[in-house]
C-alpha cells in the first residue's frame, strides 16, 4: 500500500495543489492512502522545523511531503514539494 502524507501551510498554493493531487490518486487508486497535515501559518516554521529535525530531513518550504513505509507513524521517506510529488506520482504511480 502506497501511503503519504502531505503537510503544508493553510493558506500555500502548492499545498492546496497537492492536496488535489493527492485526492484524485486516492479516488483512483484503492491501494493509496493520503494523511493531510495542514497548519495555522503562525506554526508552520516551528512544526516543518521541529518534523526535519525529527527526521534527519532538510526542508524549508511548504508543503513537505513524505511516504510512510509502514502505517501511519513509522519511518518516512522524504519526497520534498509538490513537484516532486507530482514526478513521483506520473512515474511511480500512474
Amino acid at each position: 500500500m502506497a501511503g503519504f502524507v502531505l503537510a503544508g501551510k493553510a493558506d500555500c498554493p502548492y499545498y492546496a495543489k497537492a492536496e488535489l493531487l493527492a485526492d484524485v490518486l486516492q479516488r483512483n487508486l484503492p491501494s493509496c492512502s493520503i494523511h493531510k497535515i495542514c497548519k495555522h501559518p503562525e506554526d508552520w516554521e516551528q512544526w516543518l522545523q521541529d518534523t526535519c529535525e525529527k527526521n534527519g530531513w532538510k526542508h524549508k518550504r511548504s508543503p513537505i511531503i513524505w511516504r510512510e513505509l509502514v502505517d501511519r507513524g513509522g519511518k518516512g521517506l522524504f519526497l520534498g514539494s509538490f513537484s516532486d510529488f507530482m514526478e513521483h506520482a506520473q512515474v511511480g504511480l500512474m
